[in-house]
């Protein structure tokens, strides 16, 4: 069964501040069946009205493999992301958030169109290209009048895999053309909301690290620290296994001379606190525009990272916590900071942001607004069930599935090729309140619950409407771009 879409609620705004009424106007026009030039035209008039009146601004921050439980906020001993943590105590933290899946193209289309990747048809492949048909987030906001930018910074989220449907602006910061001033991704961001103050806007930043290969500014930070442990030694493929990241670190990731994992870790927490920094610069620039009380700030990953859990290194290909779990933190004005523990996915965010700003869901949107969490974070939902794809074996639709609750996750592999490489059972149960690292199946001992989510999950993907997509009409020198990134090996 489909999760459960509750209808819009009237109320939802009065979490934040009244949107005002011309927002007002342009939803009763939204009722009589605007066309889209009008809706443009309209907006963009209103514009400064609509801010003088209480309109929000969005901005979406969204870090590039970033696990939550690397995070200070998510209980990381290390100090890696004061200023994240400093965003997630004024901000509703969502302990429990899902992705769609656990690579960039797949979870990006995701986390804009509201919408599963069986849906998207983005899957498996990356690069990949969006479907023209899908409309993003950053369409819909468009279309009502707001300004939109976008700054990222992962070569796979290119203007030819039609990610910048829907932005006015659209800076790719891994293509040194577009960028001759080597300005940072924040820097570029701050320039441009200080140009678009006096309007609406939506901003999506994009944060390669700490995406692999792993280059911080002070590789020997966690060094020999305490939580240091040089003893566990992996193997690091040679660069003709580039992309091989089963039982050892892909060679395109291979840092000289250390084939220790305590290294690859420290190396990848120091680049989160890189990042960190980068992102406590974004909110600086808000608070010295005086932006921040009209601003809804969103921090999200894209995924996580594997650290040989299940002797799996990177991500992408599997569907385990390491690479699933990932931040989410919401800071809306007037809405007071909490925790919520229930199950969500970062298709969620979509619908969330439409419902903050008084605009009704759009029709494909499958994931749910989170915004009754935002007013009671502690009431439970325990009938939440999110799933979540991952894999590579596109043949016959048989990459891996999984289906959560706040309790219990059922982990789908219909592939013999991938059951092979991985060696795991068709079918795995992990009960996570006692094993959230998924040591031990435990499918026998609870087969009542697994059947249970087996019927949730094969219900769901019986829902699947795939679009058409393509692969990467990139060229040579584009793909060059991204498989030093780690992309276009598979």
């Amino acid at each position: 069964m489909m999760p459960h879409h509750p209808p819009h609620d009237s109320h939802a705004r009065s979490a934040c501040r009244g949107v005002g009424t011309v927002l007002g106007a342009v939803l009763l026009m939204s009722a009589c069946g605007p066309t889209d030039t009008e809706l443009r035209a309209a907006g963009r008039v209103e514009r400064a009205r609509w801010t003088a009146e209480g309109a929000l601004n969005v901005v979406m921050i969204v870090v590039d493999t970033l696990r939550a439980d690397h995070l200070g906020c998510y209980g990381y001993p290390r100090a890696t992301s004061p200023n994240i943590d400093r965003l997630a105590s004024r901000s509703v933290r969502f302990e429990s958030c899902t992705t769609a899946w656990p690579e960039t193209c797949q979870s990006m289309a995701a986390i804009l169109s509201g919408a599963w990747c069986q849906t998207t048809g983005v899957v498996v492949r990356t690069p990949q290209a969006i479907p023209q048909e899908l409309e993003l987030l950053p369409e819909i906001l468009d279309r009502r009048g707001y300004a939109t930018a976008a700054f990222t910074t992962n070569s796979v989220l290119s203007k030819e895999n039609r990610f910048d449907q829907g932005f006015d602006t659209y800076v790719e910061l891994s293509r040194p053309e577009l960028n001759p001033k080597r300005w940072s991704e924040v820097a570029l961001a701050a320039e441009w909301i200080g140009q678009h103050a006096h309007e609406p806007f939506f901003l999506w930043v994009h944060h390669l690290e700490p995406h692999a290969p792993y280059a911080p500014q002070n590789a020997g930070r966690f060094v020999g620290d305490r939580w240091y442990d040089p003893s566990r030694r992996v193997e690091v493929r040679p660069p003709e296994r580039s992309y091989d990241a089963l039982g050892g670190f892909p060679g395109f990731s291979a840092i000289r001379g250390h084939d220790e994992l305590a290294y690859y870790i420290a190396a990848y927490d120091s680049e989160i606190v890189d990042v960190d920094a980068k992102v406590g610069e974004l909110l600086a620039a808000l608070d010295e525009m005086e932006l921040a009380d009209d601003t809804i700030v969103i921090l999200v990953a894209d995924h996580g990272e594997g650290f040989g859990e299940h002797d799996y290194y990177w991500h992408g290909k599997v569907p385990f916590e390491e690479t699933a779990h990932v931040p989410l933190l919401l800071r809306v004005p007037g809405v007071a900071p909490g925790v919520s523990r229930d199950v969500v996915s970062t298709i969620d965010v979509a619908p969330t942001v439409l419902e903050l700003l008084g605009l009704p869901r759009a029709p494909l949107h499958e994931g749910e607004s989170l915004v009754t969490r935002l007013r009671d974070p502690e009431a439970p939902n325990d009938e939440r069930v999110v799933f979540l794809e991952a894999g590579f074996e596109k043949r016959d639709r048989a990459w891996q599935r999984a289906v959560r609750d706040r309790r219990f996750k059922l982990v789908y592999m219909p592939g013999q090729h991938e059951r092979r490489q991985l060696n795991l059972d068709e079918y795995q149960l992990y009960d996570l309140q006692d094993d959230p690292g998924e040591t031990k199946d435990v499918l026998d001992k609870f087969p009542e619950e697994a059947e249970r989510l087996r019927k949730e999950l094969f219900a769901w993907m019986r829902d699947a409407s795939l679009f058409a997509t393509d692969d990467s009409p990139m060229t040579p020198e584009e793909l060059d771009r991204i498989r030093a990134q780690g992309y276009g090996g598979e």
